[in-house]
């Protein structure tokens, strides 16, 4: 484990509870994030004891998706070194999604961006009433590439194509409509909600459990493979060094519109 910014515990019915734990920033990941959710994801999937896995934020949102300061830290770092970030993002959902153990995500608040990856990756999704929901990346010049190939599996391709190109928010409602959320709950009630998900994965046998997500993920093709990885990389990278992704960050950075936006021009 990195540091305290990912808390991983396990509890002696076998659950382990991965937390990201930065509520000052609404849980924006950052490299030192990142590496410490790999590490814990990797953790319960090498640990014995561990059956089924929660996936929590702590504080009032589940995970608003990159930090922006990071991001724009990042956009004037070398080419090699950008790649190394990319690579980072990329490798972070691929292990997540490719778990061995079932994971069961636990959203409340602000779902944004990395955040939908995230969640995306998840076996089961819990929300709160409240939660929102947003794929932001295009707001501020940036491509998602390292979340697209978990959202396609996980809400279809067109649905993928709105809400990443439209950028708009929605609801729990309609997170479960499309398929993000197997499950909507009242505002405080997650633990209740996933209390008994938990019995069931445990009731069923944990060869079985890890056999069947292997199968799930070989047979559907959503298992990221190197070649596809690295071309995500390579692209998420070079977006992020682009003079339009600079202008973006630095408009949410500045809270301004982007210089590619005129409010005069669009009074609908």
């Amino acid at each position: 484990m990195k540091s305290d910014v990912v808390l991983c515990q396990v509890d002696r019915s076998g659950i382990g509870t991965i937390t990201i734990n930065r509520p000052d920033v609404r849980n924006a990941y950052n490299a030192e994030l990142l590496e410490a959710l790999t590490d814990a994801v990797n953790a319960c999937g090498r640990d014995e004891t561990v059956r089924v896995i929660r996936l929590r934020g702590n504080g009032s949102h589940f995970q608003a998706g990159a930090d922006i300061k990071w991001l724009r830290a990042n956009a004037s770092l070398s080419p090699e070194e950008n790649i190394t970030v990319s690579a980072l993002t990329t490798n972070t959902m691929k292990q997540l999604n490719e778990c061995g153990k079932p994971i069961i995500a636990l959203v409340q608040g602000g779902c944004y961006g990395g955040g939908m990856g995230i969640v995306a990756s998840a076996d089961i999704v819990i929300a709160e009433q409240s939660a929102q929901f947003a794929i932001t990346e295009a707001r501020w010049g940036l491509v998602g590439g390292p979340i697209f190939p978990q959202l396609i599996a996980a809400i279809g391709q067109q649905h993928t194509r709105r809400y990443a190109l439209s950028v708009e928010r929605f609801s729990a409602d309609r997170a479960r409509e499309i398929g993000l959320v197997h499950q909507v709950c009242k505002d405080g009630d997650l633990d209740k909600a996933a209390l008994p998900l938990f019995s069931l994965l445990l009731r069923a046998g944990p060869n079985a459990l890890q056999a069947t997500k292997a199968l799930i993920l070989d047979v559907t093709g959503i298992r990221l493979s190197n070649k596809v990885a690295d071309w995500i990389v390579k692209q998420n990278s070079q977006q992020r060094r682009s003079m339009e992704a600079v202008e973006g960050l630095g408009s949410f950075l500045d809270n301004r519109m982007p210089q590619w936006y005129s409010e005069d021009r669009y009074d609908c």
